[in-house]
């Protein structure tokens, strides 16, 4: 395939050699990995499968200009993005891109599904977050979606470079950069697609500190870039929206035990997007 594929890593011995793996047997010639100065064995495992590992300080690792710098090392005009922590499905990169050879789709994202040891919440929000039906948004979809237009996925992502870097590329971003992407290349009129079909496994059981210090990086993110909401709408009603879905999924379940944990993160989630 005519693909370059970009992995960014910290310390990931632990999960990266599945996903060389499935790279090397979906045929990707063209990987990149960028290493934050690993002190376990990533790098290592990394040069096994490809010779395009990169080092760099983990003081310069940032989440927008790292992806530049991975652009610009790309072979193809078509760039995957994935985490180190992603578990492809079979034949998910080959679904994802093609639909990049549509005209004036600048970027696909795939489905993230909930490892089988997601706990509830961590279930739902992926449940949430990626429906089983696939769209292909434009700003035609504005007043449908809302700010959740410019959703995307960091963890399994696929972008056509020259588009990205003719709208400037990423800037320094601390977090959010595949919504500040989304939202920028929707704007100057071109489509995000998102297959419900092209699939990584991919979650978290995060703590209760860890979900206020994730929320912390959303509000300020959003704070940061005003100009997302001015263009697509407040982030309150998608907040009010997920909490109703968690009460229908807790009703669906018949688990309604589940309640007190979800407004609980819920609650300590707001609190952490207002105090950002």
């Amino acid at each position: 395939m005519n693909v370059s594929v970009v992995i960014p890593t910290l310390n990931a011995q632990n999960t990266i050699t599945a996903l060389l793996l499935r790279l090397r047997q979906e045929n990707i010639k063209d990987i990149i990995v960028i290493d934050s100065s690993s002190s376990d064995n990533t790098q290592k495992i990394a040069k096994a499968f490809t010779d395009k590992m990169y080092v760099i300080k983990k003081e310069e690792f940032n989440h927008g200009l790292t992806r530049n710098y991975a652009l610009s090392l790309a072979k193809f005009n078509t760039v995957v993005f994935l985490t180190q922590d992603a578990i492809l499905c079979k034949g998910a990169i080959g679904r994802l891109i093609k639909h990049l050879d549509q005209e004036g789709v600048a970027i696909a994202f795939g489905r993230q599904l909930p490892h089988k040891d997601a706990r509830a919440f961590s279930k739902h929000l992926r449940l949430f977050n990626y429906t089983n039906y696939s769209i292909k948004k434009t700003l035609a979809n504005k007043s449908a979606y809302g700010v959740k237009l410019a959703f995307n996925s960091n963890s399994f992502s696929a972008y056509k470079k020259d588009i990205i870097e003719s709208l400037g590329g990423f800037t320094r971003l601390d977090f959010g950069e595949d919504v500040y992407m989304a939202a920028k290349v929707l704007l100057a009129g071109y489509a995000v697609y998102y297959d419900s079909n092209a699939c990584v496994y991919h979650s978290h059981n995060y703590s209760l500190k860890e979900e206020f210090k994730r929320y912390l990086a959303v509000g300020r993110f959003y704070k940061s870039q005003k100009w997302i909401t001015q263009a697509f709408g407040k982030t309150s009603k998608e907040g009010l929206n997920y909490i109703a879905d968690q009460l229908s999924f807790a009703l669906e379940s018949n688990n309604l035990i589940l309640l007190p944990e979800f407004l609980l993160k819920d609650a300590l989630k707001f609190i952490a997007y207002k105090i950002a």
